[in-house]
């Protein structure tokens, strides 16, 4: 099974196993939740988060604790 992210930078997709993400910065998702953003090398992960903080992770990194932390504050009713 294949794996996509939408690269930071170039807004192209990579594979989601060879890219970098970032987690903890100042940015927030579409929903205003947390964010993942991810990149398509270490340089540029780095750079992020020289501006606006967080720590660099690998794919194998990224665990379902992590992910759960994204989720936001929001209830949605069905």
């Amino acid at each position: 099974m294949a794996y996509y992210v939408t690269d930071v930078i170039s807004r192209l997709w990579i594979e989601a196993r060879s890219a970098f993400y970032v987690t903890g910065s100042t940015a927030k998702g579409p929903m205003r939740a947390g964010n993942l953003p991810a990149f398509i090398s270490t340089q540029e992960a780095e750079q992020f988060t020289s501006q606006r903080g967080g720590k660099v992770l690998g794919f194998a990194d990224v665990d379902d604790a992590l992910v759960a932390k994204l989720g936001g504050q929001a209830v949605h009713a069905y």
